[in-house]
């Protein structure tokens, strides 16, 4: 793990224990992206984008 990785699960419940209005811009995504385990977008470049077509569905 490097400096810059995320640890994705402890930023996911952070996420999720934030009181953030369900309609915050790009919350669904990057909830989805923190769910998916991904921890760096240098190594997941795709990540983001399966995400928002993901949720634009």
């Amino acid at each position: 793990m490097f400096a810059e990785d995320l640890y994705a699960a402890a930023a996911l419940a952070l996420l999720d224990r934030l009181d953030l209005p369900p309609n915050t811009q790009h919350r669904a995504e990057l909830r989805q992206v923190l769910a998916a385990g991904h921890t760096n977008h240098y190594r997941s470049p795709g990540a983001w984008n399966d995400a928002k077509r993901s949720v634009s569905r």
